[in-house]
């Protein structure tokens, strides 16, 4: 029996990524250079660690840039966007049903503690949670399985009775690693991607309730 559910925030919660990535394709507009979405998404989900854009500009040109303020002034364009938005479709909806089935519900981020708090309290989504982890409590942020482990100790919970949702491929194969099965909800950017390894794909949080994911998942145990 399903009991809780982990979610990602960047991209599934809050439409993030598509502001993040124009911010760089301006950017690199200014150098005369292009950002691929196939080069970009290797950060989608994880980390500037896995791919870090302002060091890729600064191959591309062959010459030293202030990679610091590169990333400043992507995050402050990009900001200007996010801020004004509110969660994707069906997200507060769908958190609502779950509190009136009991269920326990974590985040499970690999984006900044701050980052994410800021954006859950503005949209007045943060109470929803039981627990809400972010790249400080971890070693190794998504594809790496590690916040979804401390999820699941933080809800006292096994991986059989949890589901995950995600937008990306990278929290899905940290879900995978994780051994907890994981619906797949793209955006924009990552509905281009091959999300395949995710249990489920649904188009957006609109299309289900958590009692649609129940009857989902136990007729494919």
């Amino acid at each position: 029996m399903i009991k809780g559910f982990i979610f990602d925030f960047d991209g599934l919660i809050l439409d993030t990524e598509l502001p993040i990535y124009a911010a760089w394709q301006d950017i690199y507009r200014e150098y005369q250079q292009h950002l691929p979405l196939e080069t970009w998404v290797q950060c989608v989900g994880s980390s500037y660690q896995a791919f870090d854009p302002a060091e890729h500009l600064q191959s591309l040109i062959r010459r030293n840039l202030d990679r610091q303020a590169l990333h400043q002034r992507a995050e402050e364009i990009s900001n200007q966007i996010i801020d004004q938005t509110g969660p994707l479709p069906g997200v507060k909806e769908f958190l609502q049903s779950c509190r009136q089935f009991n269920f326990r519900l974590a985040i499970a981020s690999s984006s900044d503690s701050r980052w994410v708090n800021r954006h859950l309290e503005r949209l007045e989504l943060k109470q929803y949670f039981d627990c809400i982890l972010t790249c400080e409590t971890v070693k190794h942020v998504k594809p790496a399985p590690d916040l979804f482990i401390m999820a699941l100790h933080h809800l006292s919970l096994q991986p059989e009775e949890t589901v995950i949702f995600e937008d990306s491929q990278n929290g899905i194969l940290a879900g995978v690693r994780a051994g907890i099965r994981v619906v797949a909800v793209p955006n924009d950017i990552t509905r281009h991607l091959d999300l395949s390894q995710a249990s489920w794909i649904i188009p957006s949080f609109r299309e289900i309730s958590p009692l649609d994911i129940l009857a989902h998942f136990d007729g494919h145990s």
